[in-house]
């Protein structure tokens, strides 16, 4: 209403222009939306972590892959501060002088928690030449890694392996037949 109420007094001349500038604001604003939810692509291979072009692995410093994500929906503080990134599925767990502990990348939203996501992840995950959705099934996770060294587990239908330097968690389903969620973190020496 109130923008109607300016082009009513504006000059003739002027309410083109006006418009315009709303246009491109609206464009600007819309282009932004979506690069913050477009999906991403994650990689794992040979001790690198990315997603997309930002290599996580080099220092695992948070800010940089706070900045790619945009401003997380929910932040909670704790231990571990947590920033979930409710429409992309992800939750970031942050350690002492910003460096990314873990990141969890969910697949099926079954027994949320209070630091859970809205939303599933619809990106891209590869693990060396493992595809990684939501069904995948223990037994493919098991057989595509091999070359992965197997980690201790701290509850039922949760597998560690850990390579290069960098760990991951699979959670399944009761079945093990899909995935729950997939966490990637930097072994600690």
């Amino acid at each position: 209403m109130i923008i109607f109420g300016v082009l009513y007094y504006m000059h003739p001349a002027r309410i083109k222009s006006f418009c315009l500038v709303l246009l491109l604001i609206q464009l600007f604003a819309s282009a932004y939306v979506n690069e913050q939810l477009r999906p991403l692509n994650a990689r794992v291979k040979n001790g690198v972590f990315k997603i997309d072009k930002l290599v996580v692995s080099d220092n695992w410093y948070l800010p940089p892959l706070k900045n790619k994500l945009g401003a997380p929906e929910k932040i909670i503080k704790g231990v571990n501060n947590t920033y979930t990134y409710t429409e992309l599925g992800l939750v970031l767990f942050e350690g002492i002088d910003s460096i990314l502990n873990e990141i969890q990348i969910f697949y099926n939203l079954q027994n949320p928690t209070k630091v859970s996501p809205y939303a599933v992840y619809r990106g891209d995950l590869k693990i060396d030449k493992l595809t990684v959705d939501e069904n995948l099934s223990k037994d493919l996770m098991m057989s595509s890694l091999i070359k992965w060294n197997p980690g201790p587990s701290f509850s039922p239908h949760l597998y560690r392996a850990e390579k290069d330097g960098i760990y991951l968690y699979f959670e399944f389903t009761a079945d093990e037949k899909n995935l729950v969620k997939v966490s990637i973190g930097r072994v600690k020496a």
